[in-house]
């Protein structure tokens, strides 16, 4: 305060100097602080419609015309035209942003020139919140030299940030950039209120993922509340379902039920076949934990890892209470509630989950382990080489002489997991088909051998009357030194 407090007299710090407070300039918030002001600001003026952060539609709807003349191509960007101290001169009219260090702090929000809708510093100046969760567009792929740059932020737990502030500078400064920040950050950011009767914000599920995004679904948006409590039934009796649960019939193919505790066992007879020690293990893509309690039983440690929030939520209940219920499908809209339990011999002590990222584990954080079972994940990642990769590497989370359990349906889709990364399912230059254990194998190279193969059945309940069936390919490897 400057002067006697109530007299709401301030000075504001810049980056060089203290002023006065210029009350013409924008405000730096974050998201929280921005949604406080509009529901205050909508309790004032009692709009038709409540006050919101404009969306990313309606920030290209403001943008000026010179920047939608397809006629110019890239140099519709004015970035790509002006440096910083040309930016704001708007001496050809497209440069009259605060942008590119034009100057060295903000300035006044009606100091440059509108665009031709009437708005301005529609770029430059402050960075817009947006209503939008970060997201990505139609057709995105992850580029193989940077698989981690976007995918970690499309989680529903980062805000779509659009237009650059005065101090953005080369791609930030963009008429294309599109970037994310947590919603409480503070980030030369600021906001416009819009009052409109829809909003057309894109707005994913909260993952939960502290930056692990992999699932289509998170990418696109596309997943409802009542459709992740389905999949997580769907999981809960996939992996704690007895088998007249599963399936009742005399005639089928019972065999492939119980595939996570079959896979987990399959884990722990190749560790003692091949002398590995059962101090720690990795259960990689663990879902809601069926195979990694089954692990327990032998191993001392095990760290189930999986990218979705709600399932290692529902792990970490059966490690609290050794029992959750949860609702199977019988026909139609017809459910029947189930109780699914661990084993009473089961230490439930030894497992730990967390939501990570499956491309980017560290022994930093998660130390090295005497074995990792990667189940049935390499097809839902966006970047499956790069996880196997880093598994692997000697910098990685696997001891010499470790044993490495990758179990694969081949189901690739472009759904999940862009083309340009399956591991398989596809055929190569010169016409060859490539296998998916081909692609795994080249992805481990000299770093691992394979010592054992087999096919095992699974088997998906979908209702009482429907299953899905699988033959699953299981290949056991020994990581060298």
């Amino acid at each position: 305060p400057d002067g006697p407090v109530g007299l709401h007299k301030y000075k504001v710090r810049l980056i060089f100097d203290v002023v006065d407070m210029p009350m013409s300039w924008p405000v730096d918030v974050n998201t929280h602080e921005a949604r406080a002001y509009c529901a205050w600001k909508s309790s004032i003026d009692k709009p038709a419609h409540p006050y919101r952060l404009i969306s990313e539609g309606e920030h290209n709807v403001i943008r000026d015309k010179a920047t939608k003349d397809l006629s110019k191509g890239v140099k519709r960007d004015f970035i790509m035209v002006y440096d910083g101290f040309n930016c704001a001169t708007n001496s050809n009219g497209d440069n009259k942003y605060n942008s590119n260090l034009a100057w060295g702090s903000q300035s006044p929000v009606d100091a440059l020139a509108p665009s031709h809708t009437g708005h301005h510093d529609v770029f430059g100046n402050a960075w817009h919140w947006c209503e939008d969760d970060f997201n990505g567009l139609d057709g995105f792929e992850v580029h193989p030299l940077y698989t981690d740059f976007s995918t970690p932020c499309i989680d529903g737990l980062h805000q779509m940030i659009l237009g650059g502030s005065f101090i953005s500078t080369g791609d930030e400064a963009s008429i294309w950039s599109r970037f994310h920040f947590r919603p409480h950050f503070h980030q030369h950011a600021g906001f416009r209120m819009v009052s409109a009767a829809q909003n057309e914000a894109k707005i994913l599920p909260k993952q939960g993922t502290n930056g692990a995004s992999n699932s289509a679904n998170m990418v696109q948006g596309h997943t409802s509340a009542v459709d992740e409590e389905k999949m997580l039934d769907e999981h809960m009796l996939f992996h704690y379902g007895a088998r007249m649960d599963v399936f009742p019939w005399e005639n089928g193919p019972s065999s492939a039920t119980g595939f996570p505790s079959r896979v987990a066992q399959l884990l722990v007879d190749a560790a003692s076949q091949n002398g590995v020690a059962a101090n720690r293990v990795m259960d990689l893509g663990c879902s809601v934990g069926g195979s990694s309690f089954e692990l327990c039983s032998t191993f001392q440690e095990v760290v189930g890892i999986d990218v979705s929030s709600p399932y290692i939520t529902a792990a970490n209940e059966m490690k609290a209470d050794g029992q959750r219920s949860y609702q199977r499908k019988e026909e139609g809209a017809v459910f029947t509630t189930l109780l699914a339990s661990t084993d009473n011999d089961v230490d439930r002590t030894r497992v730990k989950f967390e939501v990570a990222d499956p491309t980017a584990l560290s022994p930093e954080v998660y130390g090295k382990f005497d074995a990792v079972l990667v189940n049935g994940l390499l097809e839902r990642l966006h970047a499956p080489e790069a996880c196997l990769k880093n598994l692997v590497a000697a910098e990685g989370v696997m001891k010499p002489g470790s044993l490495l359990v990758i179990t694969s349906a081949g189901n690739w889709s472009p759904v999940n997991t862009p083309q340009s990364q399956w591991l398989g399912g596809y055929k190569n230059e010169s016409g060859a088909y490539v296998s998916t254990l081909e692609g795994i194998t080249s992805c481990l190279g000299s770093r691992a051998k394979m010592i054992r193969k087999e096919d095992t059945p699974l088997l998906v309940r979908n209702d009482n009357r429907q299953y899905s069936f699988s033959m699953v390919e299981v290949s056991v490897w020994k990581i060298g030194a």
